[in-house]
C-alpha cells in the first residue's frame, strides 16, 4: 500500500479508494456470516443482511466519488487484512467482537477526522459521503454490542 503526500494529486483518489476497499470488506464480511451461521437468530441475519446493504451502499457511493475524482476501482492496491482476521474466526460472537466492535468502531474516530480534513481542505462533496456512511457505521456497532450482550447472556463462557 502506498500513501502520497498530501499535495499529490493521487492522494484523494487513493483515500478515496481505499475506503471503497474497506466497504467491500465489510461487506463481505457480514455476507459470509450470513452463510456460516445459517442457524443464528433470524433478527441477528436481519442485522447482518441490513448491513450488506448499507455497505453495498457505500461502495457505490465511493465509487461514483472515485469517478467524479477521475479515478478507477482497482487504480491503487487493497488490502484484505480485515477478512483475514475476522474470518479466521469460527463463532459469530468473535465475528462481531472483531469486525464491528473493533474495525468498524475504530474505523468511527478516522471516518471522522477525514471528513472534517476534506472540509478544510475545501471538499465538502467527499466530507458529506464520509459523514453518510458514518451514520450507518454507528448502528453496525450498535447492533453487535446488542447480540454480544445476548450471546454473554445465554454463556457466559
Amino acid at each position: 500500500m502506498q500513501e502520497f503526500a498530501p499535495d499529490d494529486p493521487s492522494a484523494l483518489r487513493e483515500t478515496v479508494h481505499r475506503h471503497m476497499s474497506n466497504e467491500i470488506t465489510s461487506l463481505d464480511i457480514a455476507a459470509q456470516c450470513l452463510a456460516d451461521f445459517p442457524d443464528a437468530p433470524w433478527e441477528l441475519r436481519l442485522e447482518l443482511a441490513r448491513q450488506c446493504w448499507d455497505e453495498s451502499r457505500h461502495v457505490s457511493v465511493l465509487a461514483r466519488r472515485l469517478a467524479e475524482l477521475g479515478g478507477t476501482k482497482g487504480e491503487f492496491p487493497i488490502s484484505a487484512f480485515e477478512w483475514n482476521v475476522t474470518c479466521a474466526l469460527d463463532d459469530l460472537a468473535g465475528r462481531l467482537a472483531t469486525q464491528n466492535r473493533t474495525f468498524e468502531a475504530g474505523a468511527m474516530d478516522v471516518v471522522g477526522g477525514l471528513a472534517a480534513g476534506f472540509r478544510a481542505d475545501g471538499d465538502p462533496e467527499t466530507a458529506e459521503v464520509i459523514e453518510a456512511i458514518l451514520a450507518d457505521e454507528i448502528q453496525h456497532v450498535r447492533f453487535a454490542n446488542r447480540w454480544i450482550r445476548r450471546f454473554v447472556e445465554e454463556d457466559r463462557r
